[in-house]
């Protein structure tokens, strides 16, 4: 084999690296992206007001009235609590991000008092146990 051929075997080879290189760089990137968009709200993407909504509206059987002035209340409690996941300062504190986040919630509550009769707010109160029982059934069930 003469160093012509070596040196031949070697830029193929060269190429051929490159060319695997190039790729996985390009790979690592969208990978990278998709990653910090999922982790870009504590691992979530966040409440959506809407499906939110649309849950209350089925569950409590909200009027039209009712969704219009529930709309802004779970639109203002989404931008809220995603304010307190990107909130820096909170980092690692799992305790005080918590007690924010129970504060908008309770804050949330009381504006909602204020749109549903009593018996809707007896059931919105239990919905959150009552998700927690459906999903404990779900996973028994799988």
């Amino acid at each position: 084999m003469t160093t012509k051929d070596t040196v031949r075997e070697v830029h193929y080879a060269f190429k051929a690296l490159s060319s695997v290189l190039f790729f996985s760089m390009a790979l690592l990137l969208i990978t990278n992206l998709m990653v910090s968009d999922t982790f870009a709200f504590g691992g979530r993407r966040g409440p959506d007001p809407e499906r939110m909504l649309e849950h209350l509206s089925e569950d409590l059987n909200l009027s039209d009235d009712q969704v219009d002035q529930v709309r802004p209340i779970l639109e203002d409690q989404a931008e809220r609590m995603k304010a307190v996941f990107e909130d820096d300062s909170l980092r690692g504190d799992r305790a005080a991000r918590r007690e924010q986040m129970d504060s908008i919630r309770e804050e949330t509550e009381l504006q909602m008092e204020s749109v549903l009769t009593e018996a809707q707010m007896e059931l919105f109160r239990e919905l959150p146990r009552k998700r927690m029982r459906e999903g404990k059934r779900r996973a028994e069930i799988e």
